[in-house]
């Protein structure tokens, strides 16, 4: 019999489940404040599109096809852009919900555990994260 974490335990196998436990949980909140990064990003990079790239706006009067065509052109592209963009956030959006679901999982409603992160490559310097999970049912990260 061994004490794990001041509670008593029957053998090996119970250890490494509260280990296990311990691993998924540091796991999804990793995921999650990865996830969170990355849906701050696309909605940076969706913002700077939209400051950097105008919108060529409708003419009332064309000088001639080719006009018309380097306004179709330019709107195209723009409209290409900004769906890529947009694609972007919901995609990251969709994973970060995914996530949070997992959180949401172990994390009790109106409750949060602050948690330090040590970035991708484990490696880095920890910086320190609340995360949240409030009584609607919201999971947030804040630093």
């Amino acid at each position: 019999m061994t004490i794990v974490r001041g509670r008593r335990k029957q053998g090996k196998a119970q250890c490494m489940a509260v280990w296990t436990s311990a691993g998924k949980v540091m796991d999804a909140l990793n995921r999650l404040i990865e996830a969170q990064g990355e849906v701050d990003k696309a909605r940076d990079g969706l913002t700077k599109y939209q400051g950097a790239v105008p919108d060529p706006g409708v003419r009332n009067t064309y000088e001639g096809v080719e006009e018309l065509l380097v306004y179709i052109n330019a709107k195209t592209e723009y409209e290409k852009g900004l769906a890529r963009a947009e694609s972007k956030v919901r995609n990251t959006e969709r994973v970060r919900a995914e996530v949070a679901d997992q959180v949401r999982e172990f994390l009790p409603a109106g409750s949060q555990v602050i948690y330090d992160y040590h970035g991708p490559a484990r490696s880095d310097a920890a910086t320190r994260y609340t995360i949240r999970h409030d009584a609607q049912g919201n999971v947030t990260v804040a630093k």
